[in-house]
């Protein structure tokens, strides 16, 4: 994600005929203004910028961040801009604008509103979570899983999270994750869940930690009861593979 100062014409935010395709798809109510959108999401993508327009694709202001976009004006335009070939997660959509996070290889993320013509949709059919894609270290800002292989059926996950400063808490989990059927969820508790559903979903509440694992390849997402260690602590967010201490410093 580049945050340089810009010079900018108007933005055309209307639907072209190699965007016929899209479908409308997500909670169109949400804010697109943090994580909660996307692990809160039903349904998740990933997509790249592609090359039909120009270089950059400035985010555009959410109702949010203003009340009068988003819309054509130029007053609606974000400094922040992606170039093609950057990857994004996306939450939700219609024809003309879709909700996406950015995440950059140190790890520091960007959410909002990119023209949807711009996006190019790669799958929302990703790696299996025992796959050698998905095992390995994943981490969040302020916590970091393991993943390894299980016996048939499960993979074992590994993970510290922490809260802090000014008060410091922390927990952690260890065990097996049930695999669900296509592979791409998996649920983590001392009975048996597979992360069908949300960990925070009435129907799968129980007196202890409960945490959904999901593939997205590129990504892992990971959602919780808030049972997972002291106040405030949770492992829910987005991870990228590698550790923490791989996530220091600053994107260009």
């Amino acid at each position: 994600m580049r945050l340089l100062p810009i010079c900018f014409t108007l933005m055309t935010l209307t639907s072209t005929n190699a965007w016929a395709g899209w479908i409308e798809f997500g909670d169109q109510s949400l804010p697109c203004s943090g994580e909660y959108d996307v692990i809160n999401a039903a349904e998740l993508y990933t997509a790249t910028i592609n090359k039909d327009g120009a270089e950059k694709v400035h985010f555009i202001k959410t109702k949010a961040e203003d009340s009068t976009c988003p819309s054509e004006s130029a007053s609606c335009v974000q400094e922040a801009y992606l170039v093609p070939g950057d990857r994004v997660i996306v939450s939700a959509g219609s024809g003309t604008l879709a909700c996406v996070t950015y995440v950059s290889s140190k790890g520091s993320s960007k959410m909002g509103l990119l023209p949807a013509p711009r996006l190019d949709f790669e799958t929302n059919f990703f790696a299996k979570l025992d796959s050698k894609e998905m095992l390995g270290t994943w981490s969040s800002d302020a916590s970091e899983v393991s993943l390894s292989k299980g016996d048939s059926g499960f993979i074992t996950i590994d993970g510290d999270a922490t809260r802090g400063p000014p008060t410091y808490n922390s927990g952690s989990i260890s065990g097996p994750a049930f695999i669900s059927s296509e592979g791409m969820t998996a649920g983590y508790e001392e009975e048996h869940y597979d992360g069908e559903k949300a960990a925070s979903d009435p129907a799968e509440l129980s007196g202890g930690c409960r945490v959904r694992i999901r593939s997205l390849t590129h990504y892992l997402v990971i959602d919780d009861n808030d049972r997972c260690g002291g106040q405030g602590v949770t492992f829910s967010g987005i991870y990228i593979k590698g550790p923490l201490k791989n996530r220091e410093g600053i994107d260009d």
